[in-house]
């Protein structure tokens, strides 16, 4: 199916759903709920998605139409997973950390991947000599942010993947679900999910990156200015890299992609003209 070919953007948040069931447009996704989430303070904590009560038939074809809707509704769909033991964390058990919009703008998102690059990939006791390596040709330092990709969007297509759970999520553009809703399955390497989501604002506005789902610890997206050149696909691999270790340490999770090496290069080669993502977070 066709989707969305430029991140959308809303006026305004809109409103999370009540309760019950629900229609937005053309599409009833059936009865569902808001979700709380956490705060530190004596507020009454607020609803930071509206969530299926269960799978939603031909999720990937109600996905495409809630997006297309996201600049009238200003709430953005999102395909949820659970955990694998069926207990419907954390879309069931409110283990969410929401940020606002105005904390999310004001992450410099260079010193967050410069963080990760320098914390997460490069050993303490550094055995490679510059520019060798899993990190090759950049080791040890990170390369800066990856140019913007020019031309056109290309059209993306998600796999049909039967039912799934659809959230929605009030805010302005894709990229802040993530912070917004408080996700917290980047936890093990992001202790703030704000972090994530301006690294995605970064991504949409240079890669055309949708946020099209989440799981438990994994994040899918859709990418309609994907890198081009073999040079370029090796700067954007270095930010993916910086941003979730995974995708570099453990290239098996990325499954259907074909068998690779644990290194950039070999990273990069998958990211030439590809326009979907699945990021773990282990």
């Amino acid at each position: 199916m066709a989707l969305p070919v430029e991140p959308p953007r809303a006026d305004e948040p809109g409103l999370v759903p009540p309760v019950g069931p629900l229609r937005l447009g053309p599409v009833a996704p059936g009865s569902g709920r808001p979700v709380v989430g956490r705060t530190t303070d004596d507020e009454p904590p607020p609803a930071v998605l509206w969530v299926t009560d269960a799978e939603v038939p031909d999720a990937v074809a109600a996905w495409a139409t809630l997006a297309g809707h996201f600049p009238q509704t200003g709430l953005w769909p999102l395909l949820l997973q659970g955990l694998y033991d069926g207990s419907g964390r954390p879309w069931d058990s409110g283990e969410f950390h929401p940020a606002t919009e105005g904390e999310i703008a004001a992450i410099d998102v260079r010193q967050v991947l410069e963080d990760g690059w320098r914390g997460s990939l490069v050993p303490i006791n550094d055995p490679w000599a510059p520019g060798t390596g899993p990190l090759a040709p950049f080791h040890p330092t990170f390369p800066g942010l990856a140019p913007a990709q020019p031309g056109p969007p290309v059209q993306t297509f998600v796999p049909a993947t039967g039912g799934a759970r659809i959230g929605l999520v009030s805010c302005r553009r894709p990229a802040d679900a993530i912070g917004v809703a408080g996700w917290l399955g980047a936890l093990n390497v992001w202790q703030q999910p704000a972090t994530v989501s301006a690294v995605l604002r970064s991504w949409e506005d240079r890669l055309g990156a949708i946020v099209v789902g989440l799981g438990f610890a994994t994040l899918t997206l859709l990418v309609t200015r994907p890198p081009e050149t073999d040079d370029d696909a090796l700067r954007v691999a270095a930010e993916v890299a910086a941003l979730c270790p995974d995708a570099l340490w453990q290239p098996e999770v990325l499954l259907p992609h074909p068998p690779r090496e644990a290194t950039l290069e070999s990273m990069s080669r998958l990211l030439v003209r590809q326009t979907l993502w699945r990021l773990w977070f282990g």
